[in-house]
Protein backbone atom coordinates (compact mmCIF):
# COMPACT_ATOMS: atom_id res chain seq x y z
CA UNK A 1 0.00 0.00 0.00
CA UNK A 2 1.82 3.26 -1.48
CA UNK A 3 1.81 5.59 -3.44
CA UNK A 4 4.28 7.70 -6.15
CA UNK A 5 4.46 11.35 -5.74
CA UNK A 6 3.30 11.94 -9.70
CA UNK A 7 3.56 10.77 -12.94
CA UNK A 8 6.93 10.60 -14.43
CA UNK A 9 8.63 11.35 -11.15
CA UNK A 10 12.35 11.11 -11.69
CA UNK A 11 13.68 11.35 -7.98
CA UNK A 12 14.78 8.09 -7.23
CA UNK A 13 17.34 5.21 -8.12
CA UNK A 14 18.22 4.29 -11.53
CA UNK A 15 15.43 1.69 -13.75
CA UNK A 16 18.61 -0.91 -12.75
CA UNK A 17 18.58 0.01 -9.51
CA UNK A 18 21.92 1.93 -9.34
CA UNK A 19 21.99 5.05 -7.36
CA UNK A 20 20.67 8.21 -8.32
CA UNK A 21 22.84 10.89 -10.41
CA UNK A 22 20.27 13.69 -11.05
CA UNK A 23 19.67 13.35 -14.33
CA UNK A 24 18.02 9.12 -14.91
CA UNK A 25 16.18 8.45 -11.58
CA UNK A 26 12.62 6.50 -11.86
CA UNK A 27 10.80 7.76 -8.86
CA UNK A 28 9.95 5.10 -6.27
CA UNK A 29 6.58 4.56 -3.83
CA UNK A 30 6.73 7.38 -1.09
CA UNK A 31 6.05 6.46 2.18
CA UNK A 32 4.46 8.95 3.83
CA UNK A 33 1.90 9.33 1.14
CA UNK A 34 0.48 5.69 2.81
CA UNK A 35 0.33 7.88 5.87
CA UNK A 36 -1.83 10.49 4.25
CA UNK A 37 -4.08 8.26 2.52
CA UNK A 38 -4.63 6.76 6.53
CA UNK A 39 -5.75 9.96 7.09
CA UNK A 40 -7.96 10.00 4.29
CA UNK A 41 -9.72 6.65 5.27
CA UNK A 42 -10.23 7.76 9.07
CA UNK A 43 -12.41 11.31 8.13
CA UNK A 44 -13.70 8.96 5.21
CA UNK A 45 -15.20 6.91 8.62
CA UNK A 46 -13.22 3.90 7.48
CA UNK A 47 -10.99 2.97 10.71
CA UNK A 48 -10.01 -0.92 9.48
CA UNK A 49 -8.36 0.61 6.38
CA UNK A 50 -6.74 3.69 8.38
CA UNK A 51 -4.84 1.05 11.02
CA UNK A 52 -4.49 -1.34 7.85
CA UNK A 53 -2.14 2.59 6.11
CA UNK A 54 -0.53 2.16 9.59
CA UNK A 55 0.32 -1.46 9.43
CA UNK A 56 1.88 -0.60 5.68
CA UNK A 57 3.93 2.02 6.90
CA UNK A 58 5.60 0.05 9.76
CA UNK A 59 6.42 -2.62 7.25
CA UNK A 60 8.30 -0.29 5.40
CA UNK A 61 10.34 0.30 8.47
CA UNK A 62 14.20 -0.91 8.36
CA UNK A 63 15.52 -3.15 11.49
CA UNK A 64 16.43 -0.13 13.25
CA UNK A 65 12.20 1.17 12.69
CA UNK A 66 13.39 3.78 10.64
CA UNK A 67 10.65 4.40 7.85
CA UNK A 68 12.39 5.66 4.91
CA UNK A 69 11.55 8.13 1.91
CA UNK A 70 11.02 5.78 -0.17
CA UNK A 71 10.56 1.51 -1.14
CA UNK A 72 11.06 -0.11 -3.83
CA UNK A 73 8.16 -0.56 -5.79
CA UNK A 74 9.70 -3.91 -7.57
CA UNK A 75 13.25 -5.66 -7.29
CA UNK A 76 15.64 -3.70 -9.10
CA UNK A 77 18.85 -5.85 -8.36
CA UNK A 78 20.05 -7.74 -5.90
CA UNK A 79 20.36 -5.23 -3.34
CA UNK A 80 16.39 -3.87 -4.00
CA UNK A 81 13.34 -6.05 -2.50
CA UNK A 82 9.78 -4.79 -3.01
CA UNK A 83 8.30 -2.96 -0.15
CA UNK A 84 11.57 -2.26 1.38
CA UNK A 85 13.99 1.12 1.52
CA UNK A 86 15.68 2.25 -1.20
CA UNK A 87 18.85 4.18 -1.30
CA UNK A 88 17.06 7.35 -0.19
CA UNK A 89 16.63 9.29 3.47
CA UNK A 90 16.00 7.36 6.16
CA UNK A 91 15.08 7.66 8.90
CA UNK A 92 12.88 10.53 6.82
CA UNK A 93 11.41 12.75 9.42
CA UNK A 94 8.72 13.16 7.27
CA UNK A 95 7.62 9.44 6.94
CA UNK A 96 8.31 9.14 10.80
CA UNK A 97 6.30 12.08 11.81
CA UNK A 98 3.34 10.90 9.43
CA UNK A 99 3.63 7.65 10.97
CA UNK A 100 3.11 8.77 14.45
CA UNK A 101 0.83 11.14 13.38
CA UNK A 102 -1.68 8.36 11.96
CA UNK A 103 -0.89 6.65 15.03
CA UNK A 104 -2.32 9.50 16.85
CA UNK A 105 -5.84 9.91 14.87
CA UNK A 106 -6.20 6.20 14.73
CA UNK A 107 -6.10 6.06 18.58
CA UNK A 108 -8.42 9.37 18.90
CA UNK A 109 -10.73 8.53 16.43
CA UNK A 110 -10.37 11.30 14.09
CA UNK A 111 -7.91 13.36 12.31
CA UNK A 112 -6.51 16.11 14.01
CA UNK A 113 -4.76 19.47 13.33
CA UNK A 114 -6.53 19.18 9.44
CA UNK A 115 -10.14 20.05 10.96
CA UNK A 116 -12.66 22.36 10.06
CA UNK A 117 -10.91 25.41 11.89
CA UNK A 118 -7.43 24.69 10.33
CA UNK A 119 -9.00 24.55 7.21
CA UNK A 120 -11.63 27.59 7.27
CA UNK A 121 -8.89 29.93 8.49
CA UNK A 122 -6.55 29.42 5.75
CA UNK A 123 -9.29 29.18 2.50
CA UNK A 124 -12.13 31.14 3.50
CA UNK A 125 -11.27 34.73 5.02
CA UNK A 126 -13.62 35.93 4.28
CA UNK A 127 -16.59 36.86 7.26
CA UNK A 128 -19.58 35.16 8.67
CA UNK A 129 -21.88 36.47 6.34
CA UNK A 130 -19.72 35.82 3.09
CA UNK A 131 -18.79 32.29 4.54
CA UNK A 132 -22.38 31.66 4.73
CA UNK A 133 -23.23 32.77 1.70
CA UNK A 134 -20.74 30.98 -0.24
CA UNK A 135 -21.22 27.62 1.58
CA UNK A 136 -22.34 25.07 -0.77
CA UNK A 137 -23.07 27.45 -3.73
CA UNK A 138 -19.74 28.97 -4.58
CA UNK A 139 -16.43 29.44 -3.33
CA UNK A 140 -14.99 32.25 -1.02
CA UNK A 141 -13.46 35.62 -2.96
CA UNK A 142 -10.56 35.24 -0.86
CA UNK A 143 -8.84 32.29 -2.08
CA UNK A 144 -8.46 33.30 -5.50
CA UNK A 145 -4.63 33.57 -4.87
CA UNK A 146 -4.58 29.83 -5.63
CA UNK A 147 -4.33 27.97 -8.34
CA UNK A 148 -7.52 27.30 -10.51
CA UNK A 149 -7.65 23.41 -9.46
CA UNK A 150 -5.77 23.95 -5.95
CA UNK A 151 -8.73 26.35 -5.37
CA UNK A 152 -11.80 24.10 -6.47
CA UNK A 153 -10.47 21.33 -4.35
CA UNK A 154 -9.04 22.76 -1.39
CA UNK A 155 -12.53 24.97 -1.30
CA UNK A 156 -14.71 22.12 -1.68
CA UNK A 157 -13.07 20.30 0.83
CA UNK A 158 -12.80 23.40 2.95
CA UNK A 159 -16.66 24.23 1.98
CA UNK A 160 -17.71 20.48 2.95
CA UNK A 161 -15.96 20.70 6.63
CA UNK A 162 -17.20 23.97 7.30
CA UNK A 163 -20.74 23.39 6.53
CA UNK A 164 -20.83 19.78 8.48
CA UNK A 165 -19.24 21.49 11.71
CA UNK A 166 -20.65 25.52 11.54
Amino acid sequence: MAWYRYNHDAYGERLDGSPYDGRSGVGRLWTLLTGERGEYELASGNRLLALQHLDAMASFANAGMMIPEQVWNRSAGPESRQGTGTGSATPLAWSMAQYLRLAVNISRGRNFGTGHSACCKRFLRCSPLLKKQYVGVSLCPSIVFLSRFLRYRAATICVSLCSAHG
